[in-house]
């Protein structure tokens, strides 16, 4: 026996759970001893569903009601000659929403409250309707916390599609709240839908000037400002499967749960003002760029100067070549025009863009010093300026192959900027350069420091392998994949870069295919035959090279020519 409050009310008893042919009132009735538990005195009841009929009209109508619930409810339903009341209690919609929106289970947002007593028309029933309003706000209260709280849950372990839908729910109950529009509009960029999240923006914007007059406020501006701002590279959606040899090997993070939890305790720590350096190490394809554009992306909708760079292993590199490529970031940041002209004029030793952005700038009267302090002050100055104004993150990919002057460099800024709310954030790959060299010594001294932070990637788990193939090929079958993920993870040991790499091999020989109509990844003839013999799958390397051989001669000779270029 259930009772469903939310969407079609009806009471609903047996094996099959079919809802009994009760009358509207009936149903009303049932309803309201079920919310408000207790007696209830049988004047009270025919007033509150008979209210404009006679009082001896109304008493028979109730006789009636109660005759129909005895014969469905049995010994549940208590009645004497004065009062009624349910004695056991009535599983419910709402009973087990109120239970799980008590304990904070995020399953509480998944009740249809809104729909509450929907569709449930009475006639001469006035106290009755404005109990169901009072009810139905004190439900709303209730389910728009459960909703707020899950849906930043969902955001918070990037559960991207489960935030989205919350957001919307969110949207649908408070269509001009700035809270539930922000939250809608920074997962849709966090999920790498740049101009829908725009798009979703300009359609709130326009709500809000139509029905109040008013444009949305200040931070959910911003937001949309920088979205516009951020530098992005569209990512290939789901529809270029119909049209590429391969599908778009895009998905969320999986298993990286802690390491994201590790950046963002670093980043909560920047917001109370306390500088931070965190390393994230791992060997070569075990996600550390991911997990870095990932956080990148997820700055882009904070209020928050990212600055980044990344260093190259080609040899020919400028001196500083990954410093340059941060200060760059830095000359038109807010802020940056508080740094004082003399320190200007040591950056714009290394940074030329500096007088274009500020032409009166002096000529340098001084030569540089030969252990580049000056320079060093310099830009601590310039940061330290900008972070007067906004905290920093600067992210640098690539921190083994730094050159030797940008290593002395960025260890002065760190020392430099120790109290100020600013956040590095380095990859380092295990085992990439040799013990000695500069950028690992700097490595090394900076991990002693208090303030960093190390993050170690390690290979993906066989389940979280499986987890991931599921994704990519949109797979619907609980248990579908486990094969070919069980294979998949033997070959590559869980480095998601060779995860991926195999999968493509696999694509173009022929092994897997998309399904036209649904895009979910399928196993051809070929591939059933062959995925289920002894013999492994191709390494990353023969993966590669096969690709590369089937290039057309002209794709062939310019990637021959980047190889050869060396940057």
């Amino acid at each position: 026996m259930r009772l469903t409050l939310c969407g079609t009310t009806q009471l609903c008893v047996g094996p099959q759970a079919g809802a009994t042919p009760l009358s509207a009132k009936s149903v009303a009735l049932v309803a309201f001893l079920a919310l408000e538990t207790g007696s209830h005195t049988r004047g009270a009841l025919s007033a509150l569903l008979w209210g404009d009929v006679s009082a001896q009209k109304a008493q028979a109508s109730l006789r009636q009601s109660l005759k129909q619930l005895r014969a469905v409810l049995g010994d549940r339903l208590a009645v004497d000659r004065q009062t009624v009341a349910l004695c056991a209690k009535l599983p419910s919609d709402v009973s087990e929403f109120l239970a799980l929106e008590a304990e904070g289970n995020e399953a509480a947002a998944d009740f249809d409250i809104p729909r509450f007593l929907d569709g449930l028309a009475l006639r001469d029933a006035k106290l009755f309707e404005e109990w169901a309003d009072r009810t139905r706000q004190s439900l709303l209260q209730r389910y728009r916390r459960a909703l707020v709280a899950a849906a930043r849950a969902a955001q918070a372990r990037r559960d991207w599609p489960r935030a989205l839908l919350l957001a919307e729910r969110w949207q649908q109950l408070d269509p001009l709240s700035d809270h539930a529009a922000h939250l809608q509009i920074e997962v849709l960029y966090l999920q790498g839908e740049r101009d829908a999240a725009l798009g979703a923006y300009e359609i709130f914007r326009a709500r809000r000037v139509r029905e109040t007059g008013t444009s949305p406020g200040l931070d959910l501006r911003q937001l949309a400002a920088r979205i516009q701002d951020a530098p992005f590279t569209p990512i290939p959606r789901v529809a270029a499967a119909r049209t590429s040899p391969l599908p778009a090997f895009d998905a969320a993070l999986i298993g990286r749960e802690r390491e994201w939890e590790r950046l963002q305790q670093a980043w909560n720590a920047l917001s109370t003002g306390q500088g931070a350096v965190v390393f994230i190490e791992g060997a070569t394809g075990v996600g550390k760029s991911r997990l870095m554009d990932d956080f990148a992306r997820f700055l882009a909708t904070q209020d928050v100067i990212v600055l980044r760079g990344r260093a190259f292993k080609s040899g020919l590199e400028a001196p500083f070549g990954p410093v340059l490529q941060i200060l760059r970031g830095a000359v038109d940041a807010p802020g940056a025009g508080g740094t004082d002209s003399a320190w200007l004029t040591e950056v714009a030793r290394l940074v030329p863009e500096m007088r274009r952005t500020f032409p009166s700038l002096p000529e340098p009267t001084r030569a540089p010093t030969s252990d580049g302090s000056l320079l060093h002050e310099g830009v601590a100055q310039l940061l330290l300026a900008i972070a007067d104004e906004s905290r920093i993150v600067i992210m640098l990919d690539d921190l083994h192959w730094c050159d030797a002057d940008s290593c002395a460099l960025l260890q002065s800024l760190v020392q430099r900027l120790y109290d100020a709310p600013v956040m590095w954030c380095v990859s380092v790959t295990t085992g990439a350069a040799e013990r000695d060299a500069p950028a690992l010594r700097l490595a090394r001294a900076l991990r002693s420091a208090p303030q960093s932070l190390r993050v170690p990637l390690a290979p993906l788990s066989r389940d979280d392998v499986w987890q991931l193939i599921r994704a990519l090929g949109r797979v619907q079958h609980p248990e579908g994949a486990v094969r070919l993920a069980d294979r998949v993870y033997e070959v590559t040991d869980g480095n998601p870069l060779y995860v991926v790499e195999l999968l493509k091999t696999l694509f173009t020989r022929g092994w897997l295919a998309v399904h036209p109509d649904s895009l979910e990844w399928i196993t051809t003839d070929r591939g059933a035959s062959e995925l289920t013999t002894n013999e492994l799958l191709p390494t990353v390397r023969d993966s590669l090279g096969e690709r590369i051989a089937a290039l057309p001669d002209e794709q062939h000779a310019l990637l021959l020519t980047i190889a050869v270029t060396g940057s």
